[in-house]
């Protein structure tokens, strides 16, 4: 996990036991149990409903891909960022030039 979250991040999840763990890193970790609540008692800002309806969207999104391989999972989530950050009003392929131009400019 060190080697995925910087020192400092606030990590928010459910109360699985596997991530008990993250108390006890170089950041803060903040827990909603869902068989109580869906928001943390204290802070109702911290809840787990963005990134379980974003893993949603992206679990539909490769679902209907034909023998989807794990090992192409990260390219996939990739795009899949890449196209949410696309604007309706902007032509997505001006937007993958403009994004190749910003990150492979030439030296």
């Amino acid at each position: 996990m060190r080697q995925y979250i910087r020192p400092g991040t606030t990590v928010i999840s459910d109360c699985w036991r596997g991530y008990r763990r993250l108390s006890r890193e170089n950041h803060t970790h903040l827990r909603v149990n869902h068989s109580i609540n869906f928001l943390h008692p204290d802070d109702p800002e911290v809840h787990m409903q963005s990134v379980e309806s974003l893993w949603a969207q992206v679990k539909r999104r490769n679902m209907g891909r034909c023998g989807t391989r794990r090992s192409e999972l990260d390219s996939y989530f990739c795009e899949f960022m890449w196209r949410r950050r696309v604007r309706p009003n902007e032509d997505p392929f001006d937007k993958i030039l403009g994004d190749i131009a910003t990150y492979w400019a030439p030296v």
